[in-house]
């Protein structure tokens, strides 16, 4: 068994952290509002055929996801708490969570992905809810 050292890991995070913060930074042109960072304020986009960005379409997202996420957060909000949202991205799952009264603390290793789900949350009634966005 081959053990990564700790320069080796470091590299392979931030190579991570890169993949995840340009990831974001596609869905965010324009000032869309992407799925994962607010499922009830996502912005529909469909993008012009040389445009190599993701379609948004919440309705369809809906559609093709069904009530998966209600159910999720149904389950985990009936008793109020607090939750630890790992590798929360934009955030839009800990956002719901804190919507339903939660205490939630968000971590990502994307810098970027945490300031969109501090934008996002910040525009939303229930930003107080939410204690803490976190990044390396």
């Amino acid at each position: 068994m081959q053990v990564m050292k700790n320069d080796q890991l470091n590299r392979a995070l931030e190579g991570e952290k890169d993949f995840f913060n340009e990831l974001i930074n596609k869905r965010i042109i324009n000032g869309t509002i992407p799925i994962e960072a607010d499922f009830r304020r996502a912005t529909k986009f469909l993008p012009k055929d040389n445009e190599s960005r993701e379609i948004i379409d919440p309705k369809l997202y809906r559609i093709v996801q069904g009530n998966i996420k209600d159910e999720l957060i149904e389950r985990i909000s009936f008793s109020g708490g607090k939750v630890l949202d790992i590798c929360c991205g934009p955030g839009g799952l800990s956002l719901e969570l804190a919507r339903n009264g939660l205490d939630v603390i968000g971590y990502d290793i994307s810098d970027e992905a945490i300031n969109i789900a501090r934008l996002i949350f910040y525009s939303s009634a229930s930003y107080k809810k939410y204690n803490r966005l976190i990044n390396n």
